[in-house]
């Protein structure tokens, strides 16, 4: 049933109208993706690649969250494990332990250091699994250590049912990212248009050119951003066409 009223919504389009209100900004036109590379490596989300970008003026930073073997949270884009010199199944140890290309890698505790460290930076999430339980885990986490994860956490919602309980959350703004729900333009904007929280649109750079997401973010005045790009000419182009900003690991 619920498929077949998100295919009935998507038969009416999106119109143009003024809201009744005006978002928030990410504050940069600029996401280091995975923390930005380091030495010419991608997806490390490790302290290195965020110092490293940092220095080279990125202040929001996307990273990857996951949960191991032992059900603790680390910084970790999932498929690597290999690369990592890693079990399938690690423990939070066993990869904090590990130091792939000379890294230093991080869980939760970690983050909320860097936040202290660096209160001038945003932390943009992504989570492959358990999103709603794994920033529940975020929000304790900073609580116990004493900081305020609504400064410094940004996170990215992947279906319009996670808005109300990452609301609960205590969150008060977020990014809806397209890539894991497909097809539903119109339910995507009725979405932005109903909620001035999500702050910004992310979308993958092959649906750009056949979707049409840039119109519709400008439909719903909300800046979009594209991920993720490595090249100078595909980004200069990207804003051309009206794309306000873009997810890289290297253009920072």
């Amino acid at each position: 049933m619920t498929k077949i009223i998100e295919s009935l919504i998507n038969l009416f389009p999106v119109t143009s109208t003024d809201l009744p209100y005006s978002r928030r900004s990410l504050g940069s036109k600029v996401v280091a993706h995975a923390m930005g590379d380091w030495n010419g490596e991608k997806y490390l989300n490790c302290l290195e690649a965020f110092e490293t970008n940092y220095s080279r003026g990125a202040r929001v930073f996307e990273t990857d969250l996951h949960i191991t073997s032992d059900d603790k949270t680390v910084l970790f884009h999932e498929g690597y494990e290999k690369r990592f010199g890693l079990p399938n199944h690690f423990t939070e140890s066993q990869f904090l332990n590990a130091k792939p290309f000379g890294a230093t890698l991080m869980n939760l505790v970690s983050l909320v250091q860097l936040t202290k460290k660096y209160p001038d930076v945003k932390i943009v999430t992504d989570v492959k699994t358990d999103n709603v339980a794994v920033l529940s885990r975020l929000v304790h986490i900073f609580k116990s250590e004493n900081a305020d994860f609504k400064q410094f956490i940004i996170p990215q919602i992947y279906h319009p049912n996670e808005f109300n309980s990452v609301k609960e959350l205590g969150f008060e703004s977020m990014i809806f990212t397209v890539y894991r729900f497909r097809k539903m333009k119109n339910l995507t904007a009725r979405l932005l248009r109903k909620h001035p929280e999500i702050i910004a649109l992310t979308v993958p750079d092959k649906w750009i050119e056949s979707k049409n997401y840039i119109e519709l973010s400008q439909k719903c005045s909300i800046d979009i951003f594209v991920h993720s790009i490595e090249s100078e000419d595909r980004r200069d182009y990207l804003y051309e066409r009206g794309v306000f900003g873009i997810y890289t690991p290297n253009l920072i």
